[in-house]
This record gives structure tokens, C-alpha cells and sequence, in this order.
């Protein structure tokens, strides 16, 4: 009896789906880019290339300022409906500060930023320095801690205070933790 050698090919496809917050879908469809809803979030891009799907994210935060991020059977999902969530960094939520700042997002707005670190303790003790400063705050962008001050419509507008570091920048509501 002759021993065969059995082949088994397995073939095994991801795809990675990039989602936002079912406000954010309604700001894309006003675009003319379509979402799909699936559970709490809409997915608008789905691909086995996840470079292309890099690409897309960067084009959709710089052109209309939407934070996205990927979903699927291999990420954790969050539910999107409170921006807290969004942490997906950290597993604790952060609570808000009661601050003044707009609610609307602003595209192409310069401000000072002061520190960028993976630590919230560091970002607090950064912003303790600069909180008496307009539009103080801490955004929380990817897996960093952002301290910025100032929402300046142009660098002649930013140059009655002192900065070392004024950087044009989009404010977006859902980041800003304090």
C-alpha cells in the first residue's frame, strides 16, 4: 500500500474596515461618501490592503477632520456613541473638563503646541503651566496625549503670545479630555 501525501491548501483573506461614529457617517454622506451602518458605527472603506486603508484615514481626518478607525474580526470594536470610547489606547475613560471651547470642528487653525506624550499624568502637569492661557487643553490623537493652547485664525493672530511651537492643526470637539 502506497502512502499518499495529501496537500491541503488553506486560503485565509482579512479585510480591513475603517468606520466612524454614526455623527460623523451623516458629515461623510453630506461628502458624497458612502457608509454602511453596522451596529452603532458605519463602515465606509473595506480592503485587503491595509497601506490603502491608511491612506484613506489620513485623506478623511485632513480634507473633513473625521477621526476614523478599523473594525473587524481581528480589532476590538468600541461603541462610538460617546467619544470617550474612542480611547482605544486607554481602557479607563477620561471625563472632560468644563471648558469653553467651541463645539463645532475648526479646520486650518494654528496653535501652541506644548507637549505631545503617551501619559496622561505628564499631559496634566504640562496643562497646569498653561491653563490660564485661551483655549487651553489636552486632546487625546491616536495614542498620544496633545497639549495645545490657542485657536488662531493665522500666525500674525498667535503672535501676541509666546510659543515656541505654533502648528496648524485641525480642533476637533471629541478629543479634547481637559
Amino acid at each position: 500500500m502506497k502512502r499518499g501525501i495529501l496537500l491541503m491548501v488553506a486560503s485565509f483573506s482579512f479585510s480591513y474596515q475603517l468606520a466612524v461614529s454614526m455623527n460623523d457617517a451623516k458629515k461623510l454622506r453630506s461628502c458624497g461618501i458612502n457608509c454602511v451602518p453596522e451596529g452603532n458605527v458605519c463602515i465606509f472603506f473595506e480592503g485587503n490592503d491595509k497601506d490603502q486603508g491608511e491612506r484613506v484615514r489620513t485623506y478623511i481626518f485632513s480634507e473633513y477632520g473625521i477621526q476614523s478607525f478599523y473594525v473587524g474580526k481581528r480589532t476590538k470594536t468600541y461603541n462610538v456613541s460617546e467619544p470617550e470610547k474612542r480611547q482605544v489606547a486607554s481602557k479607563k475613560p477620561i471625563k472632560k473638563a468644563e471648558v469653553k471651547l467651541p463645539k463645532k470642528v475648526l479646520k486650518h487653525i494654528y496653535s501652541f503646541q506644548v507637549v505631545s506624550t503617551k501619559s496622561l499624568k505628564d499631559a496634566k502637569k504640562a496643562y497646569e503651566k498653561i491653563k490660564n492661557m485661551p483655549d487651553a487643553r489636552i486632546e487625546k490623537i491616536g495614542n498620544y496625549y496633545v497639549v495645545r493652547y490657542g485657536l488662531f485664525k493665522n500666525p500674525k493672530e498667535a503672535r501676541k503670545y509666546h510659543g515656541k511651537f505654533l502648528t496648524k492643526c485641525y480642533y476637533i470637539p471629541d478629543r479634547v479630555v481637559n
